[in-house]
């Protein structure tokens, strides 16, 4: 192995190297990659150096999903970090698994972080994620309604519209088209709602857990009280912060030189 490799070979189960600087290989957790290495940094972290090496544009299958995008290979010495010596999904990329899930948008660390789009039982939930979570977003739904607005995704997979937002109904209690603006809670109408009709007509109405307790229609003054309190939120896409590199030894790799595999030609 010469000196400054980025990875050494035990770290897998196989390498295989293929033209166009190309590499495909097995990691001993299973992870099969194909792709092409373009950069190779090198940090100090608490536990002494880490080694990232960066892919684009490749793919990784592993389990029963298939990655297409950008990755890095993370090897830090002295941690037993689960996370070490494991093919991370890291900038741009797609997951695609066996029961129709998908995700496709920005990743940080193997975690959604950043603008995505992911799907999931037949809703497609769309926006700015933070470490797997979103707050701000759109969910589209399998019957066609749509809500924009806030978002609790606090228990797994479960995305609820919760806080403040509009669902656009495709129908609704026989009218199509109608709109409800207002306070939501665990995918429910919970407080005040601002109902419009197709024909414009508005109605303030009060929920309790999806039951309508009281509904009046609308006069010009009471339409512009409730507009100055119950703004919809913003959702700004939100940069991700790199990480603080100490060294930083950004250069393309060539993988005939910096890697020692002892490969047959």
């Amino acid at each position: 192995m010469g000196q400054g490799a980025p990875y050494k070979a035990e770290y897998f189960k196989s390498v295989e190297k293929l033209p166009n600087n190309q590499i495909k290989f097995t990691t001993n957790r299973d992870q099969i990659f194909t792709g092409q290495a373009f950069i190779w940094k090198r940090y100090q972290s608490e536990y002494g150096y880490m080694q990232i090496v960066s892919f684009s544009n490749g793919e990784l299958i592993y389990d029963n999903e298939t990655y297409i995008g950008d990755v890095m290979f993370k090897h830090e010495s002295n941690t037993k970090d689960y996370y070490n010596n494991l093919i991370l999904k890291h900038g741009k990329g797609k997951i695609i698994q066996s029961d129709g899930y998908t995700y496709e948008g920005d990743w940080e660390g193997n975690k959604f972080t950043g603008y995505g789009r992911k799907k999931i039982n037949g809703n497609i939930y769309e926006g700015n994620f933070n470490g797997n979570r979103i707050k701000d977003g759109k969910i589209t739904f399998p019957n066609g309604n749509i809500y924009n607005g806030n978002i609790d995704n606090s228990r797994g997979n479960s995305f609820n519209p919760n806080g403040i937002g509009t669902m656009h109904y495709k129908e609704y209690n026989k009218f199509d088209g109608v709109e409800c603006h207002g306070m939501w809670k665990d995918g429910k109408k919970h407080g005040r709602i601002i109902a419009t009709m197709k024909d414009g007509t508005k109605y303030l109405q009060s929920w309790v857990d999806d039951m309508l307790m009281m509904s009046i229609i609308m006069d010009d003054e009471e339409l512009k009280e409730t507009d100055e309190t119950n703004k919809e939120p913003s959702a700004p896409i939100k940069e991700v912060e790199p990480i603080k590199e100490e060294e930083n030894q950004t250069q393309p790799i060539n993988l005939t030189q910096s890697i020692d595999l002892n490969l047959p030609d």
